[in-house]
C-alpha cells in the first residue's frame, strides 16, 4: 500500500493549521512517527487523514490492492458509554463483517493483554486501559492505514513500548502503515522506522530517525538546545536547556 499527501491544507474556519503540507510517499510495512511542538498540526493531520476533519485543499490518496480501510485511535476513548471493553471491540469486528467476530475479538484482546478486564465497563477502566481498548478496536479490523493520536500518553513505559511494538509488528506482517503522533522524541526514535517533523503546519523534515533528529532541527522546532548521541544505531536526544533567549510560551 502507499499513502500520498500533497499540498494538504486543513484548519478550523478561517484558521489554517496545515499549510500546503506535502510528504514523501509513505509505504506499507512501517511505523511512522509524527513529531512537533504544540499547535504544529499533528492532531489535525491524523484527523484529516482519517476523514474526521475535512481538508480545505490538496491531495490525500491511499492506494491499497486489498481495498482495506482506515483505522483511527483518538487521544481518549469516551468513558461514559455503557459498554463493556469486549463489546466495544466486538462492535468494530462486526462492522467489518468478519466470519467469526467473537473469536477474532477475543484473539486481538488476548494479544494486547486485555483479557483481564474484557468484561469491565469503560467507566470502570483507567485512562490507560481505555486507550488499550481503543487500540484493540482499531486493530481488530486490520486496516491498511492505522492512525494513532498520542496512544501512549496515559501508559507506563512498559505499555508504551509494548503497544508500539504491536502496531509495528502488525504493519510489517500485513504490509499496512502505522502513523502515530508522539511527544516523546526518544521513544519515537527507538520505535519508529521513519519520522515526520511538523513545524508551523508544514513538513520540516522526513526520514529515518538518524536523518531527522539533529540538533539543528530540534532547536528550530522545539527551541531547545540538545546533544544528539548515537546509541546502538539509534539517536538519543539529550536536552541541554532552553538557552537565554528561548520563550517557552504556548
Amino acid at each position: 500500500m502507499e499513502l500520498i499527501v500533497e499540498g494538504l491544507c486543513a484548519g478550523y474556519g478561517k484558521h489554517r493549521i496545515l499549510d500546503s503540507l506535502t510528504l514523501a510517499p509513505l509505504t506499507g510495512g512501517k511505523l511512522v512517527g509524527v513529531l512537533g511542538p504544540n499547535a504544529s498540526g499533528k492532531t489535525t493531520l491524523v484527523k484529516t487523514l482519517a476523514g474526521i476533519h475535512k481538508k480545505q485543499d490538496g491531495v490525500i490518496y491511499l492506494k491499497d490492492e486489498n481495498d482495506r480501510g482506515i483505522g483511527y485511535v483518538p487521544q481518549g476513548l469516551p468513558h461514559t458509554a455503557a459498554l463493556r471493553a469486549f463489546e466495544t471491540v466486538l462492535i468494530a469486528a462486526r462492522r467489518e463483517g468478519l466470519a467469526d467476530p467473537i473469536d477474532h475479538t477475543a484473539t486481538v484482546m488476548n494479544e494486547l493483554g486485555l483479557a483481564g478486564f474484557a468484561q469491565k465497563y469503560l467507566s470502570e477502566l483507567s485512562g490507560g486501559q481505555r486507550q488499550l481498548v481503543a487500540i484493540a478496536q482499531m486493530m481488530v479490523s486490520s486496516p491498511a492505514l492505522m492512525l494513532l493520536d498520542e496512544p501512549t500518553s496515559a501508559l507506563d513505559v512498559h505499555h508504551q513500548i509494548f503497544i508500539l511494538e504491536q502496531v509495528r509488528a502488525k504493519a510489517q506482517a500485513e504490509q499496512s502503515l502505522g502513523v502515530v503522533v508522539l511527544h516523546d522524541i526518544n521513544l519515537a526514535a527507538r520505535m519508529c522506522d521513519e519520522l515526520i517533523v511538523l513545524h508551523k503546519g508544514r513538513m520540516l523534515a522526513q526520514g529515518s530517525p538518524l536523518e531527522v533528529l539533529t540538533p539543528q532541527i530540534i532547536d528550530t522546532v522545539y527551541q531547545v538546545e540538545a546533544e544528539v548521541l548515537v546509541h546502538q544505531g539509534f539517536p538519543l536526544v539529550i536536552p541541554q536547556g532552553l538557552g537565554p533567549t528561548k520563550n517557552p510560551g504556548l
